[in-house]
């Protein structure tokens, strides 16, 4: 009868033991996935803040060289090479400037002020850190 008993505390000890070391584990599980699931909300929030940065920044400097004096004037200005760890493209035409990661995501803004008067034009890739901006004639282009 006693070999029974302490048999059966050693079963129930150890029982115990693994029901906590797996409540344990469940609870470090659900942790890291709220946690994950968090940082991808913040990291694409973050994203969507740093495109639309990027592009109210050369809409400004746009902005600024079309009310210049003058038939050519041209302006260099710094972009950051990286945005959340993506390359970005930033596309100017007569329907806007969009400014697009390679995972998708982008932020676009129409022209509207400057389209009767201005045309525009112009790729530029992120990787290059500066961009130039023109202005010639009635006409706005990056490079």
């Amino acid at each position: 009868m006693r070999s029974q008993r302490r048999a059966l505390k050693g079963q129930s000890l150890a029982f115990e033991q693994f029901l906590l070391f797996t409540m344990g584990v469940a609870i470090f599980i659900s942790a890291f996935a709220v946690f994950t699931l968090y940082q991808g909300q913040y990291v694409q929030t973050a994203s969507e803040d740093q495109l639309a940065g990027v592009k109210e920044y050369v809409l400004m400097n746009i902005a600024n060289i079309a009310s210049m004096e003058g038939f050519n004037s041209s302006v260099s200005i710094r972009i950051p090479k990286m945005l959340s760890n993506n390359l970005y493209t930033i596309n100017l035409s007569d329907a806007g400037i969009n400014v697009s990661m390679m995972n998708g995501q982008y932020s676009f803004s129409g022209l509207a002020p400057l389209n009767s008067t201005f045309s525009f034009s112009g790729k530029v890739r992120s990787s290059i850190e500066e961009i130039v901006i023109y202005k010639t004639g009635n006409k706005i282009i990056i490079s």
